[in-house]
């Protein structure tokens, strides 16, 4: 994965785990058990659990952000610029994503004998919600089921830029924690709604930004504090999902000083999948829904046969992923940076860049 933050191996095999977890859940684990065979019904008591992943992602990117923010805040990037660039690193492959889903939403149409015009938004307003990842705030569908996920992520990106400007106020960054830490209390006490709804996993981001915190600043007081917080608003999550954030924000911190080293095919293997995790999480449900729909129409999933079906499903969709970050993420990553360094040169020799 391209991007201007230092990135780490153990973070990238997390992402390709958490990745591969969400893969498995939607091509799994949304099934009944008494309609596998033996074999995928065991598979599938693993992967029922797999959405979990999402809230893996969560707390990566808390740690992420938090590097991406002080390197900002270093380098004195403005707000804007900074919320232009985490746009361009969500949109463009998710806008790519998208026109494939609606392509593949067409071809299925006549053997689902569902019209195509029934599963896309018929409105102007609910495109440019589909367009925009503000749908979840406005109570609509998605044609990328995933992509409520992004909401979040964006919203998390609004709340950090909201650091960025208050940092220019002198605004320490000790008092920035502790409002994040406020921020944990007041969204697990009173559900958000409306397009703060987007706050409603905040915890699981900020627990991986203290994480980052550990390892790169000196933990104080409050920043225990802070950790407190978090800590009593995922304990308040109805689910695994608080648990699970905390644990990898565990990780992440232990694995920030103390690098874990995996068997080397397994550790590449992560990492492969962890650079191509953001177009695999995206594109794998267009790819494995259609097929496997059509698969059951001749196989039997209780069946020995859906085995090799099965594992053919996910092998098409981590393809899949793997082809749209080759050709679609990563140009797009590389023109972000080459504008990262190119708006970076200008500002340091006061000149102006004309141009798209």
């Amino acid at each position: 994965m391209i991007g201007m933050s230092r990135r780490l191996d153990h973070i990238e095999q997390l992402r390709g785990l958490a990745a591969f977890a969400v893969l498995g859940f939607h091509s799994l684990g949304i099934r009944e058990a008494a309609s596998l065979n033996p074999t995928l019904a065991a598979a599938r008591t693993v992967f029922i659990h797999g959405w979990l992943g999402v809230h893996v992602f969560f707390a990566i990117s808390g740690w992420c952000i938090a590097q991406r923010i002080a390197a900002a805040y270093a380098r004195e990037e403005s707000p804007f610029a900074y919320l232009g660039d985490r746009a361009l690193r969500i949109f463009p492959t998710y806008w790519a994503v998208l026109a494939f889903a609606l392509l593949m939403l067409a071809i299925a149409a006549p053997f689902n004998g569902i019209p195509f015009s029934h599963n896309i938004p018929h409105r102007p307003g609910v495109w440019l919600a589909e367009l925009t990842l503000v749908q979840p705030a406005l109570g609509y569908g998605s044609v990328l089921i995933v992509s409520w996920t992004l909401y979040h992520e964006l919203s998390f990106y609004v709340a950090s830029a909201g650091a960025l400007v208050m940092r220019r106020f002198h605004f320490t960054a000790q008092s920035l924690v502790l409002m994040g830490g406020l921020v944990c209390l007041v969204v697990s006490w009173r559900a958000p709604s409306g397009f703060l709804i987007g706050l409603s996993f905040w915890s699981n981001f900020f627990v991986g930004m203290l994480a980052w915190w550990s390892v790169y600043r000196r933990p104080n007081f409050i920043w225990a504090l802070a950790l407190i917080a978090a800590l009593v608003a995922l304990a308040r999550e109805p689910s695994l999902s608080g648990p699970v954030a905390f644990a990898t924000a565990l990780f992440l911190a232990l694995a920030g000083r103390y690098p874990p080293r995996l068997p080397p095919l397994v550790g590449r293997g992560l990492l492969a999948l962890g650079a191509a995790s953001y177009s695999l999480y995206l594109v794998h449900v267009p790819v494995i829904s259609p097929f496997f729909n059509l698969a059951v129409r001749v196989v039997s999933p209780a069946s020995n046969v859906f085995i090799g079906i099965w594992i053919l499903g996910l092998a098409l969709a981590v393809a899949a992923g793997i082809a749209v970050h080759k050709a679609v993420e990563v140009p797009c990553e590389r023109w972000r940076h080459r504008r990262f360094v190119a708006r970076s040169a200008s500002k340091s020799t006061g000149t102006t860049i004309t141009g798209p």
